[in-house]
């Protein structure tokens, strides 16, 4: 019954009901018609579905791994990512709205926009950024319980990865530097006045209490911990450590679960503004639409799933404990710019692909061109999010295969004629993947590629 509520609410999203509705009618409708072109309506259902199903296992999953860790309220990532989230919406929903507009104006037909604008807000719109949190800090938990870490709160989890102000016992820390070396200050917990002082400076500070005494300060703190042995402190204590030694290795867990969080985000914001440029850009510019529905839905199932989840298994930065924490580093200027930046980058050779494939062949191989470009721009991308060298995470190796794959089966097999597509020879599979390649390419160059 669990597992069936968890997959009935990956459709409580408005745009993907709206975008069921108009396949499921338009579908019926045509059939009623007598007419044969009913492949279009099936297809945004069975993407859909897989989508559903995809999502409902990795949320699925996740909640098993927490048990029994309390996840009463969202954490502090959570609430910004909400909040960010909304924002891109309003502004995915606003491109989408003048996508269709364009194309009421141009004189297209007006059920044909409506599914390719819904469709686009469904891939576009990145309403998953919370679930992916939720499933990559309980990922994290999972291995900390593997260290003898109990994370009672899933806040902690990640709160672990931003603590700037460790308060402890120093006396019974024999190698300060296994906390140090984390770039953290590290105070006394006797210092009662050195925790107002950095309070006041809304510093994340962290609290390892041992008696009754320490009790004030953990109730303050954004992480509170403590000792097993000091059973009457859990109810206070967000985090329960086996040893001294186990807490310089939360906190790596911790900081390598929101440099993993900060690529996941990196890469699925800046691959949907790339799918929202190569259709508007295309509209503004009076050309015909460079993929329909389907095609869209078709791009988030290769893009989104596979890569992410593999971006949550990344190694992480030989340096991740000697820097300072930077909390609010993901929602920077800076960072935005790159990512419309990028974006604009992988939307611009998505359409020079078309482009080349309408003046090659004509606009179904012009629209082929295109999905291959674009699935094969973002599976490269993927690699630019890695912190080691190019092949060194081998999930995310696997999910490029498995969506290299996925592209060419549905552009050569017989099942291209469901979404539409013309079979490419090798001259344009090349073209396409030296396309996919160009972006790969400029923000490695730009980040200082290595291999």
């Amino acid at each position: 019954m669990k597992a069936i509520k968890i997959f009935l609410r990956q459709f409580s999203d408005i745009t993907v009901i709206l975008l069921l509705a108009l396949a499921v009618g338009g579908g019926i409708i045509r059939a009623f018609e007598g007419s044969e072109d009913v492949a279009d309506s099936f297809i945004i259902l069975l993407i859909l579905l897989l989508n559903g199903i995809f999502g409902a296992v990795q949320e699925y999953r996740a909640e098993m791994i927490l048990g029994d860790s309390v996840n009463d309220r969202p954490t502090p990532l959570q609430k910004r990512l909400s909040h960010t989230g909304v924002r891109l919406c309003f502004l995915c929903v606003a491109l989408c709205a003048c996508i269709f507009l364009f194309g009421l104006i141009r004189g297209e037909n007006t059920k044909d926009m409506l599914v390719t604008s819904v469709s686009l807000a469904v891939a576009a719109i990145p309403e998953g950024l919370p679930v992916i949190v939720t499933i990559m800090l309980s990922k994290g938990i999972c291995s900390l319980k593997a260290e003898g870490v109990q994370i009672r709160r899933l806040s902690s989890a990640e709160g672990l990865g931003q603590v700037e102000v460790l308060f402890m016992r120093l006396e019974r820390l024999e190698n300060k530097e296994l906390i140090r070396g984390a770039g953290i200050r590290l105070i006394d917990i006797k210092e009662k006045r050195a925790f107002v002082k950095f309070k006041r400076k809304n510093c994340i500070i962290g609290v390892i209490g041992e008696g009754e005494e320490d009790i004030p300060l953990m109730r303050y703190a954004d992480i509170a911990g403590t000792f097993k042995e000091n059973k009457e402190l859990y109810k206070y204590a967000h985090i329960i450590f086996e040893n001294e030694k186990s807490i310089g290795t939360s906190i790596k867990t911790g900081r390598k679960i929101f440099d993993n969080l900060k690529k996941s985000i990196h890469f699925l914001v800046s691959c949907n503004i790339g799918e929202l440029i190569t259709i508007f850009a295309a509209m503004v510019f009076g050309s015909p639409l460079p993929l329909l529905g389907s095609h869209l839905l078709m791009v988030n199932l290769v893009t989104d799933c596979l890569p992410v989840v593999a971006m949550a298994l990344e190694p992480c930065s030989k340096s991740i404990m000697k820097r300072q924490p930077k909390p609010n580093i993901i929602f920077t200027s800076g960072f935005m710019s790159l990512l419309l930046f990028e974006g604009i980058v992988i939307g611009g050779v998505s359409l020079a692909a078309f482009a080349f494939g309408c003046i090659y062949a004509g606009i179904k191989t012009g629209r082929t061109m295109a999905f291959c470009t674009l699935c094969m721009s973002q599976l490269f991308h993927g690699f630019n999010m890695r912190e080691g060298r190019l092949f060194e995470n081998v999930f995310l190796n696997l999910s490029f295969l498995a969506g290299v794959v996925i592209v060419f089966g549905v552009v050569q097999m017989p099942v291209s004629l469901l979404f539409g597509f013309a079979s490419l020879s090798g001259g344009l599979w090349f073209d396409a993947v030296l396309l996919s390649l160009l972006p790969f390419m400029l923000f490695g160059i730009i980040k200082g590629f290595k291999i």
